[in-house]
């Protein structure tokens, strides 16, 4: 990392926003769910219930998405303040950080302004499908649900895990203030996927589930290519946070194929 406090400040952050949706989810969680949210039940349900994975996808996008966004704007905010905005620009294009920070700002926002709307439309968990979904055709209506709305829920936020994820260990494998090809390749094979996959998700929420072949191929595909492409990073660069990083990218991967593949979306 070029600058390690602006770092530390975006990790603080990313765990401030964990502990305010933790807040939050205790605060409003029992409005809509069947438990008593003491401190017993609350353990119990992140842990042993079958809202466990859900939620704590949540958390993890919520921090990992906040701690991105915080650092993007710190460490830019830092260099122009250091070096104004031309040389600021110069130095960035030259050295293969602009598109780097461009694409995290969108990934991270992307991911942010999603988990957030997870949150605050106080979603129910049960197993009827997403009523905030607006069909533009009649005929939609009456299709048959293929996924209730936690899956589907979780399907968006492993997705986005995947790519938040990968993110996070192309910062981290920097050489000094320089961007390698092999990280622009795959910072540039994120933005290219993630609007794909808005516009993807988008569909299968207006089909109840439903995904294309063709769009689960594509998705797929690229999201293996992020798997070996970040793990090589990784390899050439061991990090205790660079490890951590694949780990969630994997289970994010695997969580997103089952769900897809055990539903039978296709």
């Amino acid at each position: 990392m070029s600058n390690i406090s602006n770092f530390q400040i975006s990790i603080i952050m990313g765990f401030v926003a964990v502990i305010a949706t933790l807040i939050i989810f205790k605060k409003e969680g029992e409005k809509w769910l069947p438990v008593s949210l003491d401190y017993g039940g609350f353990i119990h349900f992140f842990f042993e219930s079958k809202y466990s994975l859900h939620f704590i996808f949540i958390l993890v996008m919520i921090g990992l998405s906040t701690q991105l966004l915080v650092f993007v704007v710190l460490d830019t905010l830092s260099g122009l303040n250091k070096l104004g905005v031309s040389e600021f620009i110069k130095n960035d294009v030259s050295n293969g950080l602009f598109s780097l920070r461009i694409v995290t700002l969108l990934i991270s926002l992307k991911a942010f302004v999603n988990t957030l709307s997870i949150i605050y439309q106080n979603i129910t968990i049960n197993d009827d499908f997403l009523p905030q979904c607006k069909f533009h055709y009649n005929e939609l209506s009456c299709l048959e649900a293929k996924i209730d709305k936690m899956g589907l829920t979780l399907i968006n936020l492993s997705q986005f895990g995947i790519y938040l994820s990968s993110m996070l260990v192309l910062w981290q494998t920097l050489d000094g203030n320089k961007v390698s090809l092999y990280v622009s390749i795959i910072s540039w094979l994120l933005l290219f996927i993630v609007d794909d996959w808005v516009v993807i998700f988008q569909t299968m929420e207006a089909l109840k589930g439903r995904i294309m072949i063709q769009h689960f191929i594509k998705i797929q595909v690229v999201n293996v290519a992020l798997f070996f492409g970040v793990g090589y990073l990784v390899y050439d660069q061991t990090s205790f946070l660079n490890v951590i990083s694949i780990v969630f990218l994997f289970i994010s991967l695997v969580t997103n194929y089952q769900l897809i593949l055990k539903k039978k979306l296709l």
